[in-house]
């Protein structure tokens, strides 16, 4: 559980740096969360000037920071160093589950947890030239660790230094961040004492205005809880839905109800530190935390202010880091991106999530964009849709035959795509 901890900003800056280097390793894939981490804010005040998003470039950063822990020599890949670099790629980069990690290095669950923290570590020595100085760039998002006879005054005055950030963001991708944070954590627990995790949000498109970091610490510090209180086996359920049905996507004033319930002991304390943190944060999302248990079961729920509904974006680009910048671009606006990097399943893929428009790339290898456009244009169910189409070719006039709705030269700046879709999405309104 402690590597959950949430530091002091007045306390040493390295601990701080390793906590919310590590939080940021676990969105390493997760441009959105990225960009408005507390970290990035550092990080990005010592990289150069580019024209590429931060995310993208703090992620560049800490996947080549990763391979610079490398050894040379190949020799010795029975060393701690070599152990921390794998560690560091595998679950990162990569992506690996934990228990093939533990596997792949011979290591127990006490060693790889020893070995994850001297990595973190090392790569936050490689990171900090990068870092800008603290009183340039303040931790705004730090906060104590709960701790036992820690004063509610004390918890508030760090809570009140937060500034939150509203924006809209879907509910759901942040409840499964969480599910996925919540198992990493219950793997210090013995296996047969280990909850089941799940979320459930309806409709699967919920969004919700409010700043999304505060409320990131506040679902973690509520799972915290719940795994240190937990019944043996028992399960945590995480749930977001209409508070009231009548006004479910009809604007300002609609609320999303959004729950968490855990099995917990009889033992679990009803005036816990962790608790009146979280009711402090939810204080500073404008909402109030209300906590209930009965026969085992702890509920706890608060309402947020609905956001609109999330324009969904599919993105059809045969190179990852293309597609992602066009992610990036569209960060902390009314938008959801989907990416599909093959498009072979590109129409499958438009036929599952339904999107509002599409953005194609048209160089791609086995099927180019002209031919996937086609497929659109002739699949029921997506025919209909808007489709910018990309090219580093002037192609405009073969994308008005073939039936694009608008078509952008690469390289796309970030205000040209935005704009194309704002033009896409006023076409079919008035269609």
């Amino acid at each position: 559980m402690s590597e959950w901890s949430i530091p002091l900003s007045g306390s040493d800056d390295h601990a701080v740096m390793q906590d919310q280097l590590r939080d940021l390793l676990a969105h390493l894939h997760e441009l959105a969360v990225i960009e408005t981490h507390p970290l990035t804010l550092r990080l990005a005040g010592g990289l150069p000037p580019a024209n590429d998003a931060t995310a993208v470039r703090i992620r560049a950063l800490l996947s080549d920071a990763i391979e610079r822990l490398k050894p040379a020599n190949e020799a010795a890949s029975h060393t701690s160093e070599w152990r921390q670099y794998v560690i560091l790629r595998d679950r990162y980069v990569l992506r690996r589950p934990l228990r093939e990690i533990e596997d792949k290095l011979a290591l127990g669950e006490r060693q790889m947890r020893r070995e994850h923290q001297q990595a973190v570590a090392s790569l936050a020595v490689l990171l900090a030239p990068f870092m800008d100085q603290p009183q340039r760039a303040p931790l705004n998002a730090a906060l104590p660790a709960p701790e036992s006879g820690q004063t509610s005054a004390s918890l508030a005055e760090a809570v009140q230094r937060l500034s939150p950030a509203p924006r809209v963001f879907g509910l759901g991708q942040l409840l499964q961040d969480i599910v996925w944070a919540g198992e990493q954590a219950s793997r210090a627990l013995p296996t047969d004492a280990r909850p089941v995790l799940n979320a459930k949000v309806e409709p699967h498109d919920l969004s919700v205005f409010t700043d999304r970091g505060i409320l990131h610490q506040l679902l973690l510090k509520l799972t915290q809880f719940l795994l240190q209180f937990s019944a043996r086996g028992g399960h945590i359920q995480y749930a977001g839905r209409w508070l009231e049905h009548a006004d479910a996507g009809s604007g300002a004033g609609s609320q999303v109800l959004l729950q968490v319930i855990g099995q917990v002991t009889t033992e679990t304390p009803h005036h816990h530190d962790t608790l009146r943190l979280c009711m402090l944060l939810a204080e500073s999302l404008q909402s109030a935390l209300h906590v209930s248990e009965q026969e085992g079961m702890l509920s706890a729920s608060l309402s947020l202010p609905a956001g609109e509904r999330l324009r969904k974006v599919l993105i059809v680009d045969d190179e990852l880091p293309a597609a992602e910048l066009f992610q990036s671009y569209l960060v902390g606006l009314n938008y959801e991106t989907v990416v599909e990097t093959k498009p072979e399943h590109a129409v499958q893929r438009a036929l599952e999530i339904k999107p509002d428009v599409i953005v194609l790339d048209v160089m791609m290898p086995a099927m180019d964009g002209w031919e996937l456009l086609q497929r659109f244009r002739h699949t029921p169910g997506v025919a209909d849709v808007p489709v910018i189409a990309c090219s580093v070719i002037n192609d405009a006039d073969m994308a008005t035959v073939l039936g694009a709705t608008l078509f952008l030269r690469k390289p796309v700046l970030r205000g040209h795509l935005v704009g194309a879709l704002e033009d896409a999405f006023g076409n079919r309104q008035r269609a």
